[in-house]
């Protein structure tokens, strides 16, 4: 069974428009739309408006402007044909197309979505592709085949846990043996001096680039 961990997090900056005068709405009737502005600076275009999926599903990539708060927007929609499953992900579209968020591993019923985030490791998500629910949720470090790596932060005190995520054996196991260990270069995220090293049908291997020498452990599928 995968373990779940809601991770909350708004992408959605408000763009400010100047202040315009107020229409008197006796006068006009119709639909007030005083306070809507244009874009700033141009939107830069998708270059991969569409990304496949299998049974039938796609990611559909594109730019908006919403007329509530005057705001413009990137946004990504997983797809079933033409008809909307759900919204993954939007924010401003002044940010880079990467932080939005890309598919990472197509697996039959299910996909692992990745949203890049600056200064810490990225986001995971892993979504059922009929409902668009997330089934599991953290932050992700790496993949070797349907092998993730990636950690929670589960506890009060913020202790990152590291985990192994098999999509092929429906596996999801916490991985301590590294914890005694100092990282070489980061000593808040141990999670990323951590890697998926080989995997086999039966076993999977993990290093760590460890201070003085590099730390290799072998966990069973």
């Amino acid at each position: 069974m995968y373990k779940l961990l809601f991770v909350f997090v708004i992408f959605t900056p408000v763009i400010g428009c100047y202040n315009l005068p107020q229409i008197d709405a006796s006068v006009f009737p119709q639909k007030d739309t005083s306070f809507e502005c244009n874009c700033t600076y141009d939107m830069e275009p998708f270059y991969n408006l569409d990304t496949l999926l299998s049974g039938g599903y796609h990611l559909k990539y594109y730019n908006t402007y919403n007329v509530m708060d005057s705001g413009c927007y990137q946004i990504v929609d997983l797809m079933n044909g033409p008809k909307k499953v759900k919204s993954i992900n939007s924010m401003d579209y002044r940010f880079n197309h990467v932080r939005l968020g890309w598919k990472e591993l197509d697996a039959r019923d299910k996909f692992v979505f990745v949203i890049g985030v600056l200064g810490m490791p990225n986001f995971l998500l892993i979504i059922e592709k009929k409902t668009g629910k997330n089934l599991l949720t953290g932050f992700f470090h790496h993949r070797l085949g349907e092998v993730i790596l990636y950690s929670t932060f589960e506890d009060e005190s913020g202790v990152q846990k590291l985990r192994i995520l098999d999509m092929t054996n429906e596996t999801d196991i916490e991985i301590k043996d590294f914890q005694d260990y100092k990282c070489q270069w980061d000593e808040e995220y141990f999670g990323d001096c951590v890697q998926l090293d080989s995997i086999s049908n039966s076993f999977i291997w993990l290093s760590m680039e460890e201070t003085k020498e590099l730390v290799v452990k072998k966990f069973k599928r």
